[in-house]
Parts: C-alpha cells; sequence; structure tokens
C-alpha cells in the first residue's frame, strides 16, 4: 500500500515537472519575443514583461517538489558523507518531519488568507497595461505548500519501508 501511494505522489510530482519543463520552453520563447521587440522594434510590454515574470515563478513552484525524490533539494553532506544508508535515511527522516513538513504547513497556514484576498478582489498587476490573473499566480502558492507536503509524506513512507518486502 505505501509503494502505491509513493507512486501516486511521485507521478503527479512528475507530471506537474514535465509541465515546468514545458513551461520552460514557452519562457524562453517569450523571453526572446521581448528581447526581438525591445530592440528590433523599439518597443516593449508591461503584459508581456509580466508574463515572462509569472511563468518563472510558476516554473519554479511546478517544480521545486519534483526535487526531493531526486537528492536535488540543498543538503549538508559534510556530516552525512560518511554515514551508512540506515543513519543516512535516519537524516534524512528527521529532516522531513522536522524542517520539510513544517515549513510546507506553515506556508499553505500563512498563505491561505493572503491567496484569498486576492481571489476576492480577483487581484490583477498594480502595473498599467499588466496581467489581470494575480490572483491565479497567488494560488499556485497554495499548490507548491501541498505537493511538498504530498511530496514529504512520500518521502516518509519511501524511508520507513526502505528495503521492506512490499
Amino acid at each position: 500500500m505505501a509503494s502505491r501511494i509513493v507512486a501516486f505522489i511521485d507521478a503527479v510530482n512528475g507530471r506537474l515537472y514535465r509541465l515546468a519543463g514545458l513551461l520552460t520552453l514557452a519562457l524562453t520563447v517569450l523571453v526572446f519575443t521581448i528581447v526581438v521587440l525591445r530592440y528590433a522594434a523599439n518597443t516593449g510590454s508591461t503584459a508581456l514583461q509580466e508574463a515572462a515574470l509569472y511563468l518563472h515563478a510558476l516554473i519554479f513552484m511546478l517544480a521545486v517538489a519534483h526535487a526531493l525524490p531526486r537528492g536535488e533539494h540543498v543538503r549538508v553532506d559534510v556530516f552525512s558523507a560518511r554515514l551508512g544508508e540506515r543513519a543516512k535515511r535516519h537524516i534524512e527522516l528527521f529532516g522531513t518531519l522536522v524542517f520539510l513538513l513544517p515549513f510546507a504547513m506553515f506556508l499553505l497556514a500563512i498563505s491561505w488568507d493572503y491567496v484569498g484576498r486576492a481571489w476576492a478582489i480577483k487581484e490583477r498587476s498594480s502595473e498599467p497595461g499588466g496581467l489581470p490573473i494575480l490572483f491565479l499566480l497567488k494560488t499556485m502558492i497554495l499548490v507548491m505548500a501541498g505537493q511538498l507536503i504530498l511530496q514529504g509524506i512520500a518521502e516518509i513512507l519511501r524511508l520507513t519501508h526502505a528495503g521492506k518486502p512490499t
């Protein structure tokens, strides 16, 4: 059962990561377009600039949880480099329980009203010509926190069931 839950969470975050990859391509094309418009046509667009900023934030928020099961997040290996696999699993478990999950839950809790207010007024850019979808971008904070919580649960299951038959 635990392995199916882990596989499901990994699959969801993996799909969001692939979406982030596609959005990275879109961001590259968008930034290229902005540069061409700026230097070839001597024109600019607040909406395009904000779209690039929003895409960059969206890419990060969609991809962040995918780094956890791959060990691509920031960690200090000075101490654990000399430890055995069991000790490393205990350190990862400790970090997930004491740092990752409380941080993600705190982020979810403090962002809830912030995002709610943005939705209540359908918050938009304060810049003239800016995008009217700032409330949607702010919603991604909640999605990111949720992804981190789910991936934290998957990591706990993975770490506590390592080496056990499934």
